[in-house]
């Protein structure tokens, strides 16, 4: 292929790469979930603040959370999805609510004990708690949402549970000791996790989806797969392999018939220049920096081993998984 020509391709690919990805870009901050400027109960009592939410971000990534856990599937994978946890505990707990059981007891109330109903009642609760956490209550003209009366009374259970969760730590999760340090803390990080929560879980305004296109897959609170991302599933492989077969294809078709008959120099004694010999010492710290890494990655793989240890040691006050 010609200079020109494979300039003008060159060209070609990067304006359209780029389009693409501004085009992406300025559909995600249409369709983007509202940040309210407060969050209501039932009865318009104030239960926190889009600051509040804000702060609980900014807390959580500050102090290394996206490399425990996950938020909307972007993160990490030791600890939990937040998003996908803080909505199914709240779902539990409506569904608690819906089989007449007290709030004390809705605490305790787990996925066994929702295993455990008869058939039909399961079906009867799942649809009732889908129907009250489907309905989105966002008041764009105050910038105000209002929580679903289980979401409300699942609040104050959510804040305690992620408040002493933090404090604690968690080995299995590879969670160290102290990533909240007070209640107001835990307060902010629940506000932010409850948010991502209620935009999985609420249908856009006119839509039968949800903000994330019901994701995370959740039953209990409705989210289902949409066929669209089966579709667009099947199509992005297809189109993957397409691709790879028209770049193969222009590759053998266009190439320079002088490679085929390339003269292969034999192998001589290096004679490097002073210049290349100056390279040295950057091999020598690139060889210590590669062997740093393989070490820190084996200590990474070990906390999904044994938590916040290493063979017995607490790995977490001194190294925490977040920082490997």
């Amino acid at each position: 292929m010609s200079s020109q020509k494979a300039k003008a391709v060159l060209l070609f690919v990067v304006i359209a790469a780029f389009t693409v990805l501004i085009f992406g870009g300025v559909q995600i901050n249409r369709y983007k979930p509202p940040v309210p400027d407060k969050v209501v109960g039932t009865q318009g009592q104030l239960l926190f603040t889009g600051d509040d939410i804000m702060a609980g971000q900014k807390y959580y990534l500050a102090r290394g959370g996206q490399h425990m856990g996950s938020i909307w599937g972007h993160g990490a994978y030791l600890a939990p999805d937040w998003s996908a946890d803080a909505l199914h505990r709240m779902a539990l707990v409506a569904a608690a609510l819906k089989t007449g059981l007290s709030l004390d007891a809705a605490q305790v109330f787990e996925q066994a004990n929702l295993e455990a109903l008869e058939a039909g009642e399961k079906a009867r609760v799942a649809a009732l708690v889908a129907q009250e956490f489907k309905q989105n209550r966002y008041d764009s003209g105050s910038a105000t949402l209002q929580l679903s009366p289980s979401q409300e009374a699942a609040l104050p259970i959510l804040t305690h549970y992620y408040t002493t969760l933090f404090q604690n730590g968690n080995d299995a999760m590879s969670i160290p000791e102290g990533v909240v340090d007070s209640a107001e803390s835990g307060r902010k990080v629940t506000a932010f996790f409850v948010w991502t929560a209620w935009a999985a879980v609420t249908n856009r305004p006119g839509e039968a989806h949800t903000y994330t296109a019901n994701w995370p897959y959740d039953p209990l609170a409705g989210n289902q797969p949409l066929p669209s991302a089966l579709i667009w599933s099947i199509v992005s492989v297809i189109l993957l392999i397409l691709g790879i077969a028209v770049a193969l294809y222009v590759y053998v078709k266009l190439r320079n018939d002088d490679d085929e008959h390339a003269e292969i120099k034999p192998l001589l004694d290096p004679t490097p220049t002073p210049s290349q010999r100056a390279t040295l010492p950057f091999f020598i710290v690139a060889l210590l920096l590669f062997l740093l890494q393989i070490g820190l990655g084996s200590i990474t793989g070990h906390f999904a081993v044994e938590g916040n240890h290493l063979f017995g040691i607490n790995l977490g006050k001194l190294l925490p998984y977040a920082a490997t």
